[in-house]
């Protein structure tokens, strides 16, 4: 949905009468703690996909508390930015839900009638795809969780987090692609 959002920005405000260089004067603080963060992201999906691994199943919630402890800090250092402060309760909500949930993402099991077959959908279904987990009983904050179904422009489900940060990356794009030249 990030993705989604970020072309969506830029398209938009080009449209407006935007124009793309200008979000290069946003001057973000610290981004590469955004690389890190996505680094360790990757890394936790390829490393537990189809692993058993109780040591590693424990060691994936430490890792998303330090993936996300790295997000909170460019968020706090950029907080003088427009519209960070909502990209920030985005977060906040998806942090929420995944450590209540011992590092997974709740997601609706239709989800498993959305995709087509593919190993992390059969991972999914069986219970061990481990940065997700399907909504059941027992799941912590599920409504927090990847519930929302949407089919623009990719078929997913998407959390209250999701939609509180894109529309956050968004409006951030929006106002810096059309600020007036300085």
């Amino acid at each position: 949905m990030l993705v989604e959002s970020l072309i969506i920005g830029v398209v938009t405000g080009y449209l407006r009468g935007g124009r793309i260089h200008r979000i290069s004067k946003l001057n973000l603080k610290a981004y590469y703690l955004l690389f890190i963060a996505v680094i360790i992201e990757l890394t936790l999906n390829y490393v537990l996909i189809g692993h058993n691994d109780l040591i590693l199943q424990s060691h994936s919630l430490l890792a998303v508390v330090i993936q996300y402890l790295l997000i909170f800090v460019f968020i706090g250092l950029n907080l003088d930015k427009p519209y960070t402060w909502l990209i920030g309760i985005g977060i906040l909500l998806n942090f929420i839900v995944i450590t209540a949930n011992f590092g997974a993402m709740p997601v609706s099991a239709q989800i498993l009638d959305l995709a087509t077959p593919s190993k992390k959908m059969i991972l999914l279904g069986e219970g061990k795809f481990y940065t997700y987990k399907l909504v059941e009983s027992g799941v912590r904050l599920w409504f927090l969780g990847d519930i929302i179904r949407i089919s623009f422009p990719l078929r997913q489900f998407i959390s209250i987090g999701d939609i509180f940060l894109s529309v956050g990356v968004f409006m951030l794009i929006q106002k810096s692609m059309l600020e007036p030249k300085t």
